[in-house]
């Protein structure tokens, strides 16, 4: 799955919870006494984190929704301990998504691009710092601090800092600023 989130995948969230929900209906009322009191309160627990996290869905309710995917499978855990019965169902509705909600690291290279706007204007001062640091995506990248280019999908130039990342639009440019060609060029 994707790391967007889209409309696609919130309907896939909401009908994984919609069917979870409906399979631990029958469970939960399967109880007698005490149990079911418990159970009824964790549904209604469930119910709560699971409407929150899908209502602020695309602003960081992909979290309540992996808690909520958590809780479920902690108290399907706990259903069959207690029971001695798994409903496979349920577990592999909660499995689901747990897996789908998962947290994801976001790509790198996305989030380290800089805007074409942003310019910044080093000090002078500082050594190996050079003068203008531009912030728009050009043919090649260096980090400001560095002594060495690169071409953009290189593993090197995509750890370069936000702060730090200049572009240049020729190799004769970035050898005129005082930097060396990366291996990744050649």
């Amino acid at each position: 799955m994707s790391n967007e989130k889209g409309p696609a995948k919130f309907l896939l969230y909401a009908l994984t919870m919609l069917f979870l929900f409906l399979t631990l209906l029958p469970i939960i009322f399967s109880f007698t006494g005490l149990g079911i009191r418990i159970q009824l309160f964790f549904f209604v627990l469930l119910l709560f984190v699971s409407f929150i996290g899908l209502t602020t869905y695309t602003t960081g309710g992909e979290r309540l929704l992996y808690i909520a995917f958590t809780l479920h499978l902690i108290n399907l855990l706990a259903i069959w301990f207690l029971t001695q019965k798994l409903y496979l169902l349920a577990v592999f509705l909660a499995l689901f998504g747990f897996v789908l909600s998962f947290p994801r690291k976001p790509d790198v290279y996305e989030e380290e691009m800089p805007l074409s706007s942003e310019i910044e204007v080093a000090k002078e001062s500082q050594p190996k710092v050079h003068s203008q640091v531009i912030h728009s995506p050009g043919k090649f990248a260096a980090s400001k601090y560095g002594t060495v280019y690169h071409a953009p999908k290189c593993d090197w130039a995509q750890k370069i800092k936000k702060k730090s990342l200049m572009w240049f639009s020729s190799a004769d440019e970035a050898k005129k600023a005082g930097y060396k060609e990366h291996h990744c060029i050649a």
